[in-house]
């Protein structure tokens, strides 16, 4: 049994329209790995980043 599957492998597989946020500061999914995905989504898509002040 996985204990993590890596959404950026299945990627390509997606065929619906995403629009995907992004907080910069979240601790359990970094941008960096959410961008991953996001890059290699074929279907119509947006991003959006949240801004935090503090």
């Amino acid at each position: 049994m996985l204990d993590y599957v890596d959404v950026k492998h299945q990627a390509e597989n997606i065929k619906a329209e995403v629009v995907m946020v992004i907080g910069p500061k979240d601790t359990v999914v970094f941008s960096k790995k959410q961008m991953a995905t996001f890059n290699r989504n074929n279907s119509k898509k947006a991003v959006g980043f949240v801004r935090v002040r503090t």
